[in-house]
């Protein structure tokens, strides 16, 4: 078990333009499960999937029944898709 800092809607949102939209910190992962923001995923630049993150922790990340590796693919906030 691990203890996390949650951010808040707006600083959320202020760490994510800064990082355009890429998802680096695992508060970023806590922001877009709590708050049901979209993400899209890709590998190097090739677009792989879109949706909700259902669970994740400090290797994987799940969307749409499926695991993806965090260090393997980026992830990319897509808020209002």
């Amino acid at each position: 078990m691990f203890t996390v800092n949650i951010l808040s809607t707006q600083e959320g949102e202020r760490v994510l333009r800064e990082d355009n939209g890429q998802l680096t910190q695992h508060n970023d992962f806590i922001y877009h499960l709590e708050y049901h923001v979209p993400v899209q995923v890709y590998d190097r630049d090739t677009h792989i999937e879109i949706g909700l993150i259902t669970r994740f922790d400090n290797q994987f990340v799940e969307i749409a029944d499926t695991l993806f590796h965090r260090r393997r693919f980026r992830f990319i906030s897509r808020p209002g898709y």
